[in-house]
């Protein structure tokens, strides 16, 4: 065994141990995070950089800064069900997306909602519309 195959062996196991697999291993199963065990409902700690949001929202108030909006105009037609189907399983496996802060003991913790349907408001409009839009 050459030293590279020792380490590809040792990266593949400590992955394994971790959840994670190689590629070529299949689809690996998404790692979750996990509430503070000596806390009962105490949420997923918020990480450093939400702390730092949490503590200026608190300081300013409420902000917009970091939200964003988009609209989306296509030029063909678009099959509306395929795209929230698309959307509804983006928010399925990504947790941050359907995560927001609340306090618990005077700090922030991360709340993960379950997957709930994306809303996904669709306009039919005629190329007079665009203009004016």
């Amino acid at each position: 065994m050459t030293g590279v195959d020792a380490t590809d062996d040792l990266l593949a196991l400590l992955l394994e141990e971790d959840g994670f697999a190689l590629p070529g291993d299949g689809p690996a199963p998404i790692p979750r995070l996990a509430p503070d065990a000596e806390v009962p409902n105490a949420g997923v700690p918020a990480a450093p950089a939400q702390e730092r949001l949490w503590v200026l929202d608190r300081v300013e108030g409420p902000s917009t800064a970091y939200n964003l909006a988009l609209a989306l105009r296509f030029g063909a037609d678009v099959d509306a069900a395929a795209l929230r189907t698309a959307l509804n399983r983006l928010s399925e496996r990504h947790e941050p997306l359907r995560t927001d802060l609340t306090e618990r003991g005077g700090r922030p913790v991360q709340r993960i909602h379950p997957p709930a349907p994306v809303p996904l408001p669709v306009e039919a409009t005629t190329p007079d519309g665009l203009a004016e839009a």
